[in-house]
């Protein structure tokens, strides 16, 4: 997780990244568009 978070660090919100997602021995890659994260209460 702290790779994933360290990748993340590198944009801000409202970049759209590609994500390659693999399971059971598959590959496909996900866009996704970041956002700032909410507080917890």
């Amino acid at each position: 997780m702290d790779e994933l978070n360290e990748q993340k660090n590198l944009y801000k919100a409202g970049e759209t990244v590609t994500l390659r997602i693999s399971r059971s021995g598959e590959s496909m890659d996900v866009q996704v568009t970041l956002q700032e994260s909410r507080k917890e209460e």
